[in-house]
């Protein structure tokens, strides 16, 4: 009895060495790999494979010899043959390999032996790159079917949808494909982005702004929002913007410019009433001024006239910005109330954008009024230098008006 305990602790010693061993070995391949020495790591499981017969050794130096474009990956595939002929891995490798050599003839002959093993997603999906290579397009585009009813994830459905847009050229069905997950599963950002980049490109920018809220719910981005946002401007959607800002509580001082574009002047005036209580910014005030006028319109008397210059007076020259001095400016040169102070204004809003056409507009405006047209005419030529200001009705209206001032003067 006493010898055979010795044998027993003999035998159960040798194999916890053995294994000891060969954790340490494989600890020392994925140390290489780590370093970047793939051959390294290669040859360990290689010998590791011959030591023990363990097939799942040959698997892992055949994955890392693949991945790293190593030398031995053929040699490595003829012993696959006989020691990995009913594994999965190996023949998508052998498959991949045959594609990267530009083989496709003989990949479609691995890729079919995959599937014999598995009909799954992913081998369905090989199988349809495979075809897609040899140029048999549309038993391509089957495959990458049979994958996506198998398993309907995004990458199935993207693979799909890319292919059909790319390859076949039926960017339609792509769309659909991808709308009806959207509709039936909600929407991923890598499928909604898909989608943008289709709109974009197809110019169907109307199809945007929901898709940018979508994202802006998956990710909270707020980048996605802003998107949305210029988006419905483009298209003068301005209460539909509102309704955005107002929802995610996103940028509230943007929503008097929201209500001013939608005609809801008091609305707007409102609201600026209301973020003026918490920072009193006098630029908030002359905003204010400025929607208080453009709601009188046509409809504008002196009385009313007064009440919002008297407006201006307590907050644009305050908040020193360009765009209210210049606005509060041109309002007393347009109405002769005080052209000479309106010029001051203009120039104080000059010094801040020099160059500014609407603002050298409005200073040629004022010597216009004041009969000084040879200088009106200079001032306002240079205005006319900028193409898109020179389209505007207003702008061709001062032009001519000057024009024909300066031909009097003559």
């Amino acid at each position: 009895m006493h010898w055979r305990k010795i044998f027993i602790v003999f035998v159960a010693s040798s194999f916890i060495c053995l294994f000891a061993n060969e954790n340490l070995e494989i600890l020392k391949a994925m140390s290489f790999l780590d370093d970047g020495k793939p051959e390294k790591s290669i040859k360990i499981y290689e010998k590791l494979y011959k030591n023990s017969g363990d097939a799942a050794y040959l698997k892992e130096a055949l994955k890392i010899s693949y991945a790293n474009g190593e030398i031995s990956l053929e040699r490595l595939l003829k012993l696959g043959d006989a020691k990995l002929s009913a594994d999965e891995d190996f023949w998508r490798i052998k498959t991949l390999n045959f594609l990267n050599k530009r083989d496709p003839k003989s990949a479609k002959d691995t890729a079919t032996k995959l599937l014999d093993i598995n009909q799954s997603s992913k081998n369905h999906l090989l199988y349809g790159l495979v075809l897609s290579e040899a140029n048999e397009l549309d038993a391509a585009v089957s495959e990458y079917q049979k994958a996506y009813e198998i398993e309907k994830s995004d990458s199935n459905l993207l693979a799909l949808a890319e292919f059909m847009d790319v390859k076949l050229g039926k960017r339609n069905e792509a769309v659909n494909y991808l709308e009806a997950s959207r509709s039936i599963n909600g929407c991923s950002e890598a499928v909604c982005l898909t989608l943008v980049e289709i709109y974009l490109q197809t110019q169907q920018f109307d199809k945007l702004a929901p898709l940018y809220e979508e994202l802006y719910e998956l990710t909270k981005d707020t980048s996605y929002l802003d998107k949305q946002i210029k988006i419905l401007v483009f298209f003068k959607k301005f209460n539909e913007a509102a309704s955005i800002l107002e929802k995610y509580k996103y940028k509230e001082d943007e929503l008097p410019d929201m209500y001013a574009a939608d005609g809801k002047f008091d609305k707007a005036i409102a609201k600026i009433e209301e973020l003026y209580e918490k920072n009193e910014d006098p630029s908030l005030k002359a905003k204010a001024a400025v929607y208080k006028y453009e709601k009188l319109g046509k409809a504008v008397d002196r009385k009313n006239l007064d009440e919002v210059i008297a407006d201006f007076e307590a907050s644009a020259v305050k908040s020193g910005d360009a765009l209210y001095l210049n606005y509060y400016g041109y309002l007393l040169i347009d109405h002769d109330i005080d052209v000479k102070k309106g010029i001051e204004l203009v120039l104080l809003a000059l010094e801040q954008e020099i160059d500014s056409p609407y603002y050298l507009d409005s200073l040629a405006w004022g010597y216009y009024k004041l009969k000084k047209c040879a200088k009106a005419n200079k001032i306002m030529q240079q205005a006319m230098t900028d193409a898109d200001f020179a389209q505007n009705p207003e702008a061709k209206e001062h032009e001519a008006a000057i024009k024909k001032c300066v031909a009097e003067q003559k």
